[in-house]
């Protein structure tokens, strides 16, 4: 009988519909470990079900945050009698689904037991936007044009007319006669931008990236240059191959669809493959002769001066979350959550003592503001962060540094 009771106050709770009566049942129930396995059962089917099914409301979400950060998980094993071992193993199972609740959800999971903890201290009230869809256009003759979500306008250059809708770039199709010139669009950190290139080929450029490209393909080939990340969806055109240089690699395509994440502050850069091939090469070096791989879908090319090319399969679909508005964790640590942050949120991130050994998993929106994504990390991990005010010579008033302690 308590079970599907439990089962029954674990689906109000989570729903936001639990009554202060239902409440108390709720955490009787949950302070009594003969029912762990139980809620450990329920929280698997809650995370299983929660992309796009399962939203817990904002009451909730606070006070499950409260809880949690109370609670923190436990990370390790914990010598046990052997009689007494399996309540151990439960409990490590309960926090670390829970832990991947919070991140899948963009919340927490639910209240373990009734407590009243002092709320957040680090989360200030002054908070950052996310990043919004803007960017600069360089022509040519070295005019730069600002773009941004709001903008609407056709932009000449020459024979080549330069189509902007709201956050989205389009070249009018090339021709033979179209005089070939040099273009770059360039995102800010804490912007992101699309564009369809002369051929067709569509590409999102992440923040803090540049793209530069030319008016029109008329050679033997179709060659961008690429700093940051972006992703393609490459127009199929068997007879001229579409060529991509970033992070000391090429990737040579015909038509397909692949991330390249090549950021000079990160020490790899990483190609992603979701459909079609491409040939991932590097330059020859003094005394050493190039090398390239052939990547299939779901494979992933990682260049990081070595003079090698490991490939692995990993989630495509993690690779370009970024495009699809998440910041998807995988096992994550905290330096390369933080470039992250910095690129999205145009801030600045400052260490104080040594950097946690804790890694992440799960999805985040981007859309949140910087203050929802921190109260989700310090909720599931170790890391503890300020936000604070840069007031280094020189720095504006929008200027932010959120220190990691």
């Amino acid at each position: 009988m308590n079970q599907s009771r439990l089962a029954y106050l674990f689906t109000q709770y989570t729903n936001g519909n639990a009554t202060p009566e239902e409440m108390a049942a709720f955490s009787e129930l949950t302070a009594d470990p003969a029912y762990q396995e139980q809620l450990t059962a329920l929280i698997d089917q809650l995370f299983l079900q929660a992309p796009g099914k399962t939203q817990m409301p904002e009451a909730a979400i606070q006070a499950a945050v409260k809880a949690i950060t109370a609670h923190q998980p436990v990370m390790e094993a914990v010598p046990q009698p052997a009689t007494n071992s399996r309540p151990a193993i439960i409990r490590y199972r309960w926090w670390a689904a829970a832990a991947a609740i919070i991140l899948l959800l963009g919340a927490a999971a639910y209240l373990l037991r009734p407590q009243t903890p002092a709320p957040i201290a680090s989360i200030p009230a002054a908070d950052v936007a996310p990043g919004t869809e803007k960017a600069v256009l360089t022509l040519a003759n070295g005019a730069a044009i600002v773009l941004d979500s709001t903008g609407h306008q056709v932009i000449k250059q020459g024979n080549t007319a330069i189509s902007q809708q709201g956050g989205q770039l389009q070249y009018s199709p090339q021709s033979t006669q179209t005089e070939v010139s040099f273009n770059t669009l360039t995102t800010p950190r804490g912007g992101q931008f699309r564009l369809t290139l002369p051929d067709g080929t569509k590409v999102w450029l992440n923040a803090a990236s540049s793209l530069k490209f030319p008016t029109a393909f008329t050679g033997k080939d179709r060659t961008v240059v690429l700093t940051g990340e972006a992703y393609f969806e490459v127009a199929k055109n068997t007879d001229m191959p579409f060529r991509v240089w970033g992070g000391n690699q090429l990737v040579e395509v015909l038509g397909t669809q692949f991330n390249i994440n090549a950021y000079e502050n990160e020490s790899n850069t990483k190609t992603t493959l979701l459909q079609g091939s491409v040939r991932v090469s590097l330059p020859a070096a003094a005394q050493q002769p190039a090398a390239s791989v052939v990547l299939k879908p779901g494979q992933q090319s990682v260049v990081s001066g070595t003079g090698t090319i490991p490939v692995t399969t990993v989630s495509a679909a993690d690779a370009v979350a970024w495009k699809n508005g998440l910041f998807q964790l995988d096992n994550t640590n905290i330096a390369d959550i933080m470039h992250q942050l910095e690129r999205w949120y145009d801030i600045d991130v400052k260490y104080e003592g040594k950097i946690p050994e804790v890694h992440y998993t799960g999805g985040i929106k981007r859309s949140s503001p910087l203050s929802k994504v921190i109260a989700m990390l310090e909720a599931t991990g170790d890391a503890r962060f300020r936000i604070q005010k840069a007031t280094a010579p020189g720095a504006g008033e929008k200027d932010i540094i959120l220190v990691l302690k």
